[in-house]
């Protein structure tokens, strides 16, 4: 059991998502950078679709009742046990009645955390995913007290306990401007002119930007007529018709009015999500 003493700025639940839900308008949630997720899980030996903590800008203070494994992946955050630095991207063994101490991003947008065996949560629709309007909870409060799967502690990592309590891992470089698309169904109907502009501008993350969707800032003019409605997903580009472009995430809608004028790849939904505010991006077809 990990008590939670400090809810940080956004901490959720996250899985890889929920899946044969949409025709009923249910967003497929998961991980906004599930690269990072899966590795945390990986690195534990764990099933790759097991849920992890998701901490955005800010993470909690928690405390473990047990002992476990755990590991921490994903945007560069100052993390501490009973005072001792926790390294990311390696396991890292946790004494019952130790103390974590999740602290600022400062590097990239999301972190991850990792518990051997996995992490518990209300399932709904097949997945433990948080989900505002899904889920009863759609984040974590001070003085949730979370639950993980119990599992023996594997002798293949216990001899390298003393390894992992010190030392520095570089984080993920998630510096490249670079997003790579794919055309949209309303592309083609864009004018020649926006055509050239939307992929030869560099856009910045808005503050308007959350799990639902990023909205992207420029100086420059474009237009595009709204469309009946129609299916859109994570990665969708929708233009406005002021201009304004939307690049839909995890938690986004299952259908919109506004042009689908670029998609993103899995793997570009990925990096995106690790963008801050005011960070500059660039569109570049595959």
């Amino acid at each position: 059991m990990i008590r939670v003493l400090s809810s940080g700025i956004s901490t959720t639940i996250q899985d890889l998502g929920r899946f044969g839900y949409r025709k009923y308008g249910v967003p497929l949630a998961g991980s906004m950078d599930q690269a990072s997720a899966i590795q945390a899980n990986l690195i534990l030996r764990n099933d790759r679709n097991l849920a992890v903590l998701e901490m955005l800008v800010k993470g909690p203070q928690i405390h473990f009742e047990e002992a476990c494994w755990v590991c921490i992946t994903g945007a560069t955050i100052l993390a501490t046990c009973d005072g001792t630095s926790v390294p990311m991207f390696k396991p890292f063994y946790v004494e019952a009645n130790q103390q974590f101490n999740l602290g600022r991003i400062t590097e990239g947008r999301y972190s991850y955390m990792a518990v051997k065996g996995g992490i518990l949560s209300e399932e709904v629709m097949g997945s433990l995913s948080h989900s505002n309007g899904i889920t009863a909870i759609h984040s974590i409060q001070k003085d949730t007290r979370i639950e993980h799967r119990s599992t023996q502690l594997r002798q293949d990592l216990l001899p390298l306990k003393d390894q992992f309590l010190s030392g520095h891992v570089k984080s993920n470089d998630f510096s490249g401007t670079i997003i790579l698309v794919e055309k949209g169904p309303e592309f083609d109907a864009l004018s020649l002119e926006n055509q050239k502009t939307l992929l030869t501008t560099s856009f910045q993350i808005s503050n308007e930007s959350n799990r639902m969707g990023y909205r992207l800032e420029s100086a420059v003019e474009l237009s595009a007529k709204e469309i009946i409605t129609s299916p859109v997903q994570p990665g969708t580009v929708q233009m406005t018709s002021s201009g304004q472009l939307i690049v839909l995430m995890r938690d986004a809608q299952t259908t919109g009015g506004y042009a689908r004028v670029l998609q993103l790849s899995a793997r570009s939904v990925n990096g995106i999500s690790q963008k801050v505010v005011g960070e500059p991006i660039k569109f570049r077809f595959t």
